[in-house]
């Protein structure tokens, strides 16, 4: 008797959880977590290249995809791309990318291995000129 009133609890629980009311709510709020961190991601890697001498230069997100191909045709971005697994200086151990992960490590108290592997793919994409996107 207890195992069917706690299967019927289970059902009505799962009921609720995907409802028309939870599930969109939700996945509104995970869309809106992942959006401020890419935002946050690539905000660094601006910053980091700027920091170190290699000016990124800026493209609104929204570009056509000409556009974005244009800028990913630029010596600038081609440098960024380039250097994003290199040593920062030679005989140092810092690459771009581990500075880039070092900053949103300090701002991110601790990012999960996934956000880590997020940001990674964020900056590769963002970057590569063989992929029309950004």
């Amino acid at each position: 008797m207890k195992i069917r009133n706690l299967y019927a609890s289970s059902k009505k629980i799962n009921g609720l959880f995907c409802s028309k009311k939870i599930v969109p709510t939700l996945v509104q709020q995970h869309r809106s977590i992942r959006g401020a961190f890419t935002s946050r991601v690539k905000d660094v890697m601006y910053s980091v290249f700027e920091v170190t001498g290699h000016k990124l230069p800026s493209i609104n997100t929204q570009a056509s995809p000409s556009k974005i191909q244009k800028w990913k045709s630029k010596a600038e971005v081609k440098r960024c791309y380039n250097n994003l697994f290199k040593k920062v200086k030679d005989g140092q151990l810092m690459t771009y990318m581990s500075l880039i992960i070092d900053k949103l490590r300090k701002e991110n108290k601790n990012p999960s291995k996934t956000q880590i592997a997020y940001a990674i793919s964020i900056c590769e994409t963002y970057l590569n000129p063989n992929n029309q996107n950004i």
